[in-house]
């Protein structure tokens, strides 16, 4: 099971949220002093996780240059996916949490319709999560059973458009989707072959399918419109080898 992330409080990170200004622009962000990204309740190593009390990882660093290039501290708003994270691409968000959201966000055309995504910082794709006990040894020993997606992520959308013949069960984050799994109330679970390694690497009784469903790119959402992804953009380029080398190779 994922770690939840328990560097803030998330009632105290709410109530700071619904005191602050926010912004549309790199000169509001300036202007406030401080820039709030939202990311993930729970741990994705290598990309965001707590090592001996500290919180590293790829996107960690990754933000920490976002805010040295603005010139401003940041904090971390936490938030689950479903009805959090995933506000970035509501057409009813009206941006009112967070500036920029960092939680290995797969880049979608119809979630660009909505926001704006910086230039991709990652590449991978979607696999199926199962048992160990259980006879799945390829994708079509999947189809006709019960699998567990995240709602609202690009895991559901693999298990709809390309599994199809599937009984697909949403949960409101990843951690619920684990112990679905591990409980017997779904026979596989489709998400992110990064998160698929973490979950095999915290529950020794799961394993997953080395084959991708799709291939997909992580990138930065933000505000469409917003002059922030131009220095999100030119941030990435700059660091994206280092990181990568730092945290993935």
């Amino acid at each position: 099971m994922f770690r939840r992330l328990g560097f803030v409080a998330f009632a105290l990170v709410l109530a700071l949220v619904a005191s602050t200004s926010f912004a549309a622009t790199v000169e509001q962000v300036k202007a406030r002093g401080k820039l709030l990204v939202a990311v993930p309740n729970f741990e994705t190593e290598p990309f965001m996780f707590k090592k001996e009390g500290k919180l590293v990882g790829f996107e960690v660093d990754l933000i920490e240059a976002i805010a040295k290039e603005l010139g401003v501290p940041y904090e971390l708003v936490v938030l689950p996916w479903d009805g959090g994270i995933a506000l970035a691409w509501d057409k009813a968000y009206g941006w009112d949490k967070f500036d920029m959201a960092v939680a290995n966000i797969t880049i979608k055309d119809a979630r660009a319709e909505v926001c704006d995504f910086s230039t991709p910082y990652f590449l991978t794709g979607q696999v199926i999560v199962f048992r160990k006990n259980a006879p799945i040894a390829k994708v079509e020993d999947i189809l006709k059973k019960k699998v567990g997606v995240m709602s609202n992520s690009t895991g559901e959308e693999a298990a709809k458009n390309i599994l199809k013949d599937v009984q697909i069960v949403g949960y409101p984050d990843a951690n619920a989707m684990t112990e679905g799994l591990k409980k017997g109330e779904v026979d596989g679970a489709v998400i992110d072959e990064t998160w698929a390694m973490t979950i095999v690497k915290t529950n020794p009784d799961l394993d997953y399918l080395k084959q991708l469903l799709t291939k997909e790119r992580y990138g930065v959402a933000v505000k469409k419109g917003s002059d922030l992804k131009a220095l999100v953009d030119k941030v990435i380029e700059a660091k994206r080898d280092e990181l990568s080398k730092k945290w993935l190779q």
